[in-house]
């Protein structure tokens, strides 16, 4: 695989050469990389920065969209192969190492066939290739990736998560505060939001945070979503700086069980093995993200019978661990693909 990158890698790079002789003296490839692995642990596996955004949209302006395509595949070439020789020294689990292997063949095979405005910081599916390729993002089997996260708690001290310090008892004055604060927030409709980032708060560490990707959606099975959690037991096992897993969706809210029953195994599996599921609150963006492509949902909608809501949970590591080495002990798991 390694030979036929470098060949990709040096096609492209001769080819802007010849067609843009300038493009990347003006805008180094080094810049790129460079500026993708300083925000690594700091922001969202989709996050693109400003600072890229103008040099992407300036070289659309001053060379072509054919020429915008050509350095993002150069720059996932670079990516692949970085990863593909930190693969090879760290103590990547057996089924990662082969997912990311597979997504990187796909992406070599898009390379010749997708178009040019694939190739687009605004396009989602291009994004991921990014994060996998970067290692911003994990591949972990069916539709899903995850996305290593820090979930900040303002309490956060070894202390008060222990249970040995307790939060202190609120005063008669701050206490009637509270109730009036609550009240009002009842009758805006924005209490559970609230209690999302209380729930939050309190689990504070490190996460593999689950994705959905869009182009693998063939995969979004109960069977391929319960490998799925095997191959991040994997990860946790790996890695214990993990504390385990974190999600949040309109697809996990148990009121959708009447609606769209073949969706239960996304939040019973883990709720039914230690998890945490919690109100996440809602937005227009989430009303339309759930909307989209049901027209029942839709419908239900319009009646006041379904209210898309965001729901979340957290399922610690040891709980997952423990459910995973059951699964794989009972062979409800086959193999690890």
């Amino acid at each position: 695989m390694q030979k036929n990158i470098s060949k990709k890698l040096n096609e492209f790079r001769s080819e802007l050469s010849e067609s843009y002789p300038s493009l990347l003296l003006k805008y180094p490839l080094q810049k790129y990389i460079m500026e993708i692995q300083a925000y690594r642990k700091y922001h969202s596996y989709h996050y693109v920065s400003p600072k890229l955004i103008r040099i992407f949209d300036d070289i659309v302006m001053e060379f072509s969209v054919c020429a915008l395509a050509l350095y993002h595949k150069l720059a996932l070439c670079t990516f692949i192969l970085d990863t593909l020789k930190h693969l090879n020294s760290k103590n990547t689990p057996k089924r990662i190492n082969e997912l990311y292997h597979e997504w990187f063949e796909r992406v070599v095979r898009d390379l010749s066939i997708q178009p040019d405005s694939y190739y687009h910081h605004s396009t989602y599916p291009f994004l991921d290739d990014v994060a996998i390729c970067s290692r911003r993002a994990i591949p972990v089997g069916g539709a899903w990736l995850v996305d290593p996260q820090f979930l900040i708690n303002k309490y956060h001290n070894s202390a008060y998560r222990s249970g040995v310090k307790k939060k202190p008892k609120a005063e008669p004055d701050k206490e009637k505060l509270r109730m009036i604060v609550k009240n009002l927030l009842l009758r805006l409709g924005l209490l559970k939001g609230v209690r999302f980032l209380q729930v939050i708060s309190r689990q504070c560490g490190l996460y593999y945070v689950i994705h959905t990707a869009d182009r693998y959606l063939p995969g979004f099975t109960e069977q391929y979503m319960n490998q799925a959690y095997i191959n991040i037991a994997e990860l946790l096992k790996a890695d214990r700086k993990f504390c385990g897993i974190y999600r949040r969706s309109w697809f996990l809210d148990p009121n959708l069980k009447k609606i769209n029953p073949g969706l239960r195994f996304l939040w019973e599996v883990p709720s039914q093995n230690g998890a945490k599921l919690f109100c996440a609150g809602s937005s227009e963006k989430i009303i339309l993200r759930a909307l989209k492509k049901s027209p029942l949902r839709k419908r239900l909608y319009e009646e006041g019978k379904y209210i898309p809501m965001n729901y979340a949970y957290i399922w610690p590591r040891e709980k997952l661990l423990q459910w995973a080495e059951g699964m794989v002990l009972s062979k409800n798991i086959k193999g690890h693909k």
